[in-house]
C-alpha cells in the first residue's frame, strides 16, 4: 500500500506552499473504529480507504495561531456519518434514492463534499464522487450527474493530482 503520511504531506505542500497552515493528522484508526464505521454507514469499505484510515485518522489545516481549531479536509471515522447526513441532505428529497447511496468523507469546507457512491447492489463504484452545490438546482427534474460528478481516481490518485 501507499505510503499515505508522505502522499498527505506532499498534498499539504502543494496546496499550501506558503506555509500559512500547519498539517494535522489523526492517529490511525483503529480496527474496531472502522467496523464500528462500516456498521454505521451500511457497506464494507473500500481496501483503499481502510488502508489510508488505518494510517491516519484523516488530516486537515490549522493555523499557528489556532492550532486546536482544525478543518478538516479528510474527516476522522468520527465524524463521516455526520458529515455524509449534512452533505446528503442537500440533495435528498429531490434525488433520495442517490442521496442514499453516496457517502463522503472529503470536506472542501464549502458544503460540497467528496467520496464513495454505491452502486444499486450496494457496492462502492470505483473512484469516488464529487458533489457540487452551486451546480445543485433544487429540482427533482435535473440530472443527478450535473452536480454529482464520477471521478475515476482513488484516494492515492486524488492527493496526487489535488
Amino acid at each position: 500500500m501507499p505510503d499515505w503520511k508522505t502522499l498527505v504531506d506532499q498534498h499539504h505542500s502543494m496546496a499550501h506552499p506558503d506555509g500559512e497552515y500547519n498539517l494535522v493528522t489523526g492517529p490511525p484508526a483503529s480496527d474496531e473504529t472502522l467496523a464500528n464505521l462500516e456498521t454505521a454507514l451500511g457497506f464494507k469499505l473500500p481496501p483503499e480507504f481502510r488502508s489510508f484510515y488505518s494510517s491516519l485518522d484523516g488530516f486537515g489545516i490549522a493555523s499557528a495561531d489556532d492550532p486546536n481549531d482544525v478543518s478538516w479536509f479528510f474527516r476522522p471515522c468520527e465524524q463521516i456519518v455526520q458529515f455524509s447526513t449534512d452533505v446528503r441532505g442537500w440533495f435528498k428529497e429531490t434525488h433520495e434514492r442517490c442521496a442514499k447511496r453516496f457517502f463522503p468523507f472529503i470536506d472542501w469546507s464549502n458544503g460540497d463534499g467528496i467520496g464513495y457512491m454505491l452502486d444499486e447492489s450496494g457496492e462502492p463504484i470505483d473512484g469516488v464522487f464529487e458533489f457540487n452545490h452551486e451546480l445543485y438546482k433544487f429540482d427533482s427534474a435535473q440530472d443527478v450527474n450535473e452536480f454529482l460528478r464520477h471521478v475515476p481516481a482513488g484516494i492515492q490518485d486524488f492527493l496526487s493530482l489535488s
